[in-house]
């Protein structure tokens, strides 16, 4: 007669043997799952990292621009003089129809012209009220010629219509070119600001001439009101 033990416990070894390997087998699925997950947001964060350390270390093409301005200026910056126009308003204009301009000056000023003064046929303006005087006269381009005591020159290009100067101005002369009121102007002179002799050359924008505008009084005074200054037809 068969012992029906022996054949229970067969069967039975046999699943508890599958149940063992399914179960291992799950186990290792996971751990390994696990550990590749792990490995992927590593890299993933490393990548992170050093991307952000490559952004730090690279500056923008906007600053490599501004550094490269910085570290090579032109040779001569042209600055603008602009005046409020809060500051001028209400200011009377004088106009010379021969000398084609115009430019506004302070309504308690008292202007006068004597032209009648002067040999050379240049104009002639006064401000008698505030003892500043200035000479006006239109001359070709190629006559702005500016030689110092030194070595310095100023002349006019024609090729790029602006002034420049070659060789070193002696310290005590001053040498710039701006724009005012849209218009390019080269100018220099010599002394402080407050009384020193300085001309200003408004560069006609079409024409082969421009306008000289001297004076050896206060240049704090005649800022304001050649920032005003405009050619007419």
């Amino acid at each position: 007669m068969k012992n029906p033990q022996k054949g229970f416990i067969v069967p039975l070894l046999m699943v508890i043997i599958a149940v063992l390997v399914i179960g291992s087998g799950v186990y290792v699925y996971k751990n390994k799952k696990t550990e590749t997950s792990t490995v992927v947001n590593t890299e993933t964060q490393q990548s992170g990292q050093n991307q952000q350390q490559t952004n730090t270390q690279t500056p923008p093409v906007s600053a490599t621009k501004q550094l490269t301005l910085t570290q090579a200026p032109p040779l001569f910056e042209t600055p603008i003089l602009t005046i409020s126009p809060s500051t001028t308003a209400g200011w009377k204009t004088y106009t010379n129809d021969k000398y084609k301009f115009e430019f506004k000056y302070p309504p308690s000023f008292v202007i006068t012209d004597y032209s009648f003064e002067m040999s050379n046929g240049s104009l002639g303006l006064v401000f008698t009220d505030k003892d500043v005087n200035f000479v006006v006269r239109n001359i070709e381009l190629s006559e702005i010629n500016f030689t110092d005591y030194g070595d310095g020159t100023v002349k006019y290009d024609s090729n790029r219509r602006e002034c420049f100067y070659k060789n070193e101005l002696s310290k005590e002369f001053y040498f710039q070119e701006e724009k005012i009121n849209n218009y390019s102007v080269c100018s220099f002179g010599n002394g402080d600001e407050e009384s020193y002799s300085f001309s200003y050359y408004f560069i006609h924008p079409t024409k082969n001439f421009a306008t000289e505008i001297g004076s050896s009084t206060s240049k704090l005074i005649l800022t304001p009101i050649l920032s005003t200054f405009k050619f007419i037809k």
